[in-house]
Formats: structure tokens, C-alpha cells, sequence
């Protein structure tokens, strides 16, 4: 019939004769479904639910069936929810159950129960790629391969650390091998791309650690030189759209084997820098950063290799050389670093470190300046700013700086007791053995602090707590003993002695 007000009239009226017979069946089933979901622990019986979501499909089956009307809509609506309440219930218990599981380390147990609540979630009332449950359970159960994964991966990095590059290699392929578990997602991905890297960069640290870098370097220049000649002839080819694919595919092999001699030129770097051998590694980061420049498509992520291991190891250079008291060379190095990353916050800070040493203080407090601009968190810059303020006796300055460190990390026993000693010199006793004693609690083996903190008392004139502290830090480091410990003793004797006087005279009278 064409549709009219008729065939609707019809369409209703057969509704309502056939729909009252479909909705009866429907109860039946409901109602049986309804009264297992209302025995105890229901949600905690894998059966039970099962059972529950029989009844409920065989319902929707028959909703499904009935002539369209709004009761039929309802009736699904009505199904439907049934469903998914049922597989929710059980859903939200395993969730939980396998989270402990995970903290416990029970990856396996976790894992088993979570492909049971996907087989709920599969029954949910929902199409399979709309179903924010099953997204979220295949989600959880990449968490626990993950969780997983980076135990084995950490077994890897330690055995890289002993320089066990073999059966470190074995490790990060089980890792890989156990990706194969996960659910292909954007994070899946990642994780498998960072375990290639770390096989990539192991195999590079065995060839090197055999001494065979020269000999994969010459079978890299091999491969180049039989790529270039590829490139020769493909620039002879008449036909320019074959031409340029040709030119492109080649370009693009040859960039792969740069890529490749990048990673082995820094990995050498690397170990020569391990050995302190700073002036033959700076060479290879810079031959590897002109092996960069000289790719058809210079690769941004080796250069940021190059460069996080180059500036790195000019820190490392500089740190040495502040401990040899060459601060110029100091100096020099982080400001090679800065050439590499204009907004190292660690180059400036060395910088200042350095002028420090110098008494160049207001040099000094320009490049920690510029650290704590670069990165505000910076505590080590802004302890050294209150420190510098501090040796130009401008000890407002000082407090400000310090305060801001401790502001940051209330952990930083060196900042409360830099604050103590600017309160000392200020002659704030109170405040100045306050700020040592927060020393002493985040660190309870900071001698200084203690040691300070006695001699704050002294300056109290209040003995008997001086000497206490003061003997409580040579006990903690019997190196401050040496000059000093002596004064102490007598002073102690004759402390004894006035109490012992005080105690007789007492008793006289």
C-alpha cells in the first residue's frame, strides 16, 4: 500500500492485536532474568549473570520481532538497559578485582579475568565499535601487558648497565614478543617502537664494546657508495616521473644508512665520554651532526639525539672542571652546551656556579637568573641566587631567593639550612635555629645543620643545648671534630664543674 492515512490506521490496528502476544512472552523471560539478578552476590557469579542475559536477549529477540510502534521502542529500550545493567555489575567487579591483581603483580590473574568481563561486555546491547565498555576493558588490559612489558624492559636496562648486551637483547625481544598479547592501539604502537630502540641502541653498544664500530662504519660507507652509483644511473633515466620515484626511493635508503651511522657515531661518543675521554666523544657528536646535515631529509629526532648526549656530556666536562677549580674551562663547556640549546637551564646554571667561584657575583646572578626564567621550578638556581645574594651581605636578597627554593621543595634540607645561616649572620638566633632544625628533620644526618645549629645556641649563650648539638654532629661526621671538639671538652668540663659548684653551695646553705 502507498503510504496514507489507511495503511497506518492498518499498521496500528495489526500492532495492537500482534504486539499484546509478543509483549506476554517478553514478560516471562524478563521476569526470569529479573529474579536471578535479585540473588545474593549476583554480581560476583559469572554464571548467574549468564543466565541473566539469556533471558534478557531472548526478550530483546522477541521485542525485535514485534511491529513497529512506540511500545516497541520502549520495549527495547527497556531490554536493553536490562542487558547492560547485568554485564555492568559484573564488569565493575573484575575491574576492581584485576586492579589488585595488578598492584599484587599478578599480571596473569588479572589478565584472565579481564577477558571475562570482555566476554560480558561483547554481550551488552550495544554495536561492538560503540561500545565504551569494550574500548575501556581492551584499554585495562594493555595496562597489564604494559605493566608488564616494563618489568621486562628494566631487566633489560640493568643487564645494558653490566654491559650484558646479549642476553639484554633476548630480554627486550621477550618484551616485544609479549606486545603481540595487546590490542592494537596508538599506545600499543609507541610501546613497540621504544622496544625497537632499545634493541637498536643495545646491538649499537655490543658492536662497540667489541670494537667493531670502524668496520660497521666502512660497511656503512660501502652501502652509501653503492647507493650513490643507484642514484647516478637513476638520474639517466629519460622518463622524469620514473625518474624522480626512482631518485626519491634512493634518496630515502641512503638517509636510512646515515640514520644508522648517527646512532652508532653517538653511542661511541658516548662511551668515550664514559671514560672521560670528553675532547675524542665531542668529535663523534660532531661528526655525527654533519652526517646529519648531509641528509637528503635531515632527521629532527637524530639531531635531538646528537644534541641530548652532546650538551649532556659538556655539562658533565664542566661539572669536572669546576671540581678542578677551572672555571674558565667550566665555563667554556656549558656555554658550548648553550650553542646547542639556547634555553639549557643546566649550562646557565654551571655558568653561574662558576662566576660564583670567581667572586664575579653579579655575573653569577645573571645566569641563574637566566635559568630560573627558563624553568621556574629550577631549585638549585634559586638556592645559588640566595647563596650569591648571601656572599654580597645583601641578605634581604638572600632570604627572598632561599625562601622561594624551599617554597618549592619543602625536601630540600640544603635551602633551610642556607636559610639558617643567613638568619645567623643577621643575628636572628630564633629564626636561624628554627630553619636548621627543618634541616635536621628532613635530613637527620645533616651534620652541618646540627653542628650550626649548637653554634647558634652558643651564640645564645645558652651551653648546654650548644654542646648537645654540637656533639650530636661529630658523632654524625667526626671529620668537624678536629679543631674544634677539643674547645668543646673543656668547655663541657667547666660546665660541669659551675654545676657542681652551684650544687654544693646549695647544700652549704
Amino acid at each position: 500500500m502507498f503510504d496514507s492515512d489507511l495503511k497506518n490506521l492498518e499498521i496500528n490496528f495489526i500492532a495492537e492485536s500482534l504486539n499484546p502476544i509478543y509483549i506476554d512472552r517478553i514478560k516471562l523471560l524478563v521476569n526470569d532474568g529479573k529474579k536471578i539478578t535479585m540473588q545474593e552476590k549476583f554480581e560476583e557469579s559469572i554464571n548467574l549473570i549468564n543466565k541473566a542475559v539469556d533471558f534478557f536477549q531472548q526478550a530483546f529477540e522477541i521485542a525485535k520481532t514485534m511491529v513497529s510502534s512506540e511500545r516497541k521502542e520502549r520495549q527495547i529500550k527497556e531490554i536493553s538497559g536490562l542487558i547492560n545493567n547485568a554485564c555492568i555489575s559484573g564488569i565493575n567487579v573484575i575491574k576492581d578485582k584485576s586492579i589488585q591483581y595488578i598492584v599484587q603483580k599478578k599480571y596473569d590473574d588479572a589478565v584472565s579475568d579481564l577477558y571475562i568481563a570482555l566476554s560480558l561486555a561483547k554481550r551488552m546491547a550495544y554495536p561492538e565499535e560503540e561500545n565504551p565498555e569494550l574500548e575501556n576493558l581492551k584499554n585495562l588490559v594493555n595496562k597489564v601487558y604494559s605493566a608488564e612489558v616494563s618489568e621486562v624492559v628494566n631487566r633489560g636496562n640493568k643487564l645494558v648497565e653490566q654491559k650484558e648486551y646479549e642476553k639484554a637483547i633476548e630480554t627486550y625481544n621477550e618484551a616485544l614478543t609479549m606486545t603481540n598479547k595487546m590490542y592494537l592501539t596508538d599506545e600499543m604502537e609507541k610501546e613497540v617502537v621504544l622496544i625497537k630502540s632499545l634493541i637498536y641502541e643495545t646491538e649499537v653498544k655490543q658492536l662497540v664494546g667489541k670494537g667493531e664500530l670502524l668496520e660497521q662504519q666502512k660497511l656503512k660507507e660501502k652501502e652509501i657508495e653503492k647507493l650513490k652509483k643507484r642514484l647516478d644511473y637513476a638520474q639517466s633515466i629519460d622518463d622524469p616521473e620514473r625518474r624522480a620515484i626512482e631518485m626519491k626511493k634512493i634518496k630515502k635508503l641512503i638517509d636510512d644508512v646515515h640514520s644508522d651511522e648517527i646512532k652508532l657515531l653517538i653511542e661511541q661518543g658516548n662511551q668515550l665520554a664514559e671514560l672521560k675521554k670528553y675532547d675524542d666523544a665531542f668529535k663523534f657528536y660532531e661528526r655525527a651532526l654533519k652526517v646529519n646535515d648531509m641528509m637528503e631529509e635531515p632527521d629532527i629526532k637524530n639531531k635531538d639525539l646528537i644534541k641530548s648526549s652532546y650538551k649532556k656530556e659538556l655539562i658533565n666536562r664542566a661539572k669536572l672542571e669546576i671540581e678542578n677549580k677551572n672555571y674558565d674551562n667550566a665555563i667554556e663547556n656549558s656555554r658550548r652546551a648553550l650553542v646547542l640549546d639556547e634555553i639549557f637551564v643546566e649550562a646557565y646554571f654551571h655558568i653561574g656556579i662558576s662566576y660564583n667561584y670567581k667572586k664575579k657575583y653579579d655575573a653569577a646572578i645573571e645566569n641563574f637568573q637566566k635559568a630560573v626564567n627558563f624553568d621556574e621550578k629550577h631549585v638549585k638556581s634559586w638556592n645559588s641566587l640566595g647563596l650569591t645574594y648571601e656572599a654580597k651581605e645583601d641578605y634581604e636578597n638572600a632570604l627572598k631567593y632561599l625562601n622561594k627554593a624551599v617554597e618549592l621543595d619543602s625536601n630540600f634540607a640544603e635551602g633551610w639550612y642556607n636559610l639558617g645561616n643567613v638568619y645567623k649572620l643577621r643575628k636572628d638566633y630564633d629564626n636561624a635555629i628554627s630553619n636548621y632544625f627543618r634541616a635536621t628533620e628532613v635530613n637527620p644526618e645533616f651534620a652541618k645543620a646540627w653542628f650550626f645549629m649548637g653554634c647558634t645556641y652558643f651564640d645564645k649563650k645558652d651551653y648546654n643545648n650548644a654542646i648537645q648539638y654540637i656533639e650530636k654532629s661529630f658523632k654524625i661526621d667526626p671529620n668537624l671534630t678536629q679543631d674544634i671538639n677539643p674547645l668543646i671538652k673543656e668547655l663541657k668540663s667547666n660546665l660541669d664543674k659551675l654545676n657542681e659548684s652551684l650544687s654544693m653551695a646549695f647544700i652549704n646553705r
